[in-house]
């Protein structure tokens, strides 16, 4: 079982392989010695087609295999493989589904009904309090709430569940390597409140920045809705809100958010040249809202919009 593992923890560093890619690898070879083995040609023989990465072959893949191996027993993470029974039944049915999902605290929390509440790192005062009050009354009416540990509306959004409920944190990195640094107080509380962290890297791999994008796709396809809660022009908040639209679930814009756009978007494309106040257009709240997305002031409009 271990061997098994320590193959599976190889195989989700290969970030540039498809799920499809590292289950067929997983069956082709037996031991992280015989991937560490293998030159760029052979990795693209054995998966049937080119590959451009840079980070390929490893250094001393056995080595940092065996080091991630330790640090989830010395930490206590776990684990969930694609095809085991308590993979998220939900997470499945997205394109590009996590071929790992590295965890701290209550898995169990992965397959309950929840609700993904995301936003700007930079949210206004009376837009975190909302946040929380929101993601409280989540907690109180049976959901689990998810979002992405970041500054600002992920904060807040965590901050809510801790008296009523259980939270789950998707990060963009290793579940041993809390970022931002300043929430490293509220992944403790997170933990201790019987919620959980999650990631698909292994232990140790760092915030890079286009992990950021991809986390967003496993908040929005880990929840049965997603609840937009401020987010201003080029906010990353609406990269999730694209993802729930393309994953089919049901996307939603608190009217802080609504109300935030028109205050801060207008303002915002003044600045902008006429072409690039037309780009701009489809990164505003107002777009998603003109093609018909649900706008939410409480709880019970999201419930009665999410089940009617």
């Amino acid at each position: 079982m271990d061997e098994k593992l320590r193959l599976r923890i190889a195989l989700s560093l290969f970030e540039f392989l498809t799920l499809e890619e590292k289950l067929l690898l997983e069956k082709k070879f037996s031991s992280v010695e015989e991937l560490a083995c293998l030159s760029l040609s052979q990795l693209e023989l054995a998966v049937g087609r080119v590959l451009k990465t840079k980070i390929f072959p490893f250094l001393n893949l056995t080595g940092i295999v065996n080091r991630d191996f330790a640090l989830m027993k010395q930490l206590g993470i776990g684990a969930i493989h694609y095809s085991d029974p308590d993979f998220p039944a939900i997470l499945k049915q997205i394109y590009d589904c996590p071929y790992m999902i590295f965890y701290r605290g209550d898995k169990g929390l992965l397959n309950l009904p929840s609700i993904a509440m995301v936003g700007s790192r930079h949210c206004s005062a009376e837009g975190a309090r909302i946040t929380r009050d929101f993601s409280s009354q989540l907690c109180r009416r049976g959901f689990v709430v998810i979002s992405g540990l970041a500054n600002g509306i992920d904060t807040a959004s965590h901050t809510g569940t801790l008296s009523d409920g259980k939270t789950i944190a998707v990060l963009a990195c290793g579940v041993d390597e809390i970022y931002p640094r300043n929430n490293v107080k509220l992944a403790a509380a997170i933990l201790e409140k019987g919620g959980v962290i999650i990631s698909e890297h292994p232990p140790m791999e760092a915030p890079l920045k286009y992990r950021f994008p991809q986390r967003n796709r496993i908040i929005s396809g880990l929840s049965q809705g997603v609840v937009v809660m401020e987010a201003p022009p080029k906010s990353g908040s609406l990269i999730t809100a694209d993802f729930a639209i393309e994953q089919n679930r049901d996307l939603f814009f608190h009217t802080n958010a609504v109300e935030m756009d028109k205050k801060l978007g207008d303002e915002y494309l003044k600045n902008k040249s006429a072409r690039m106040a037309n780009a701009m257009k489809i990164q505003r709240v107002s777009s998603y809202v003109e093609d018909g997305a649900n706008v939410v002031d409480s709880v019970d409009e999201l419930l009665k919009a999410l089940f009617n």
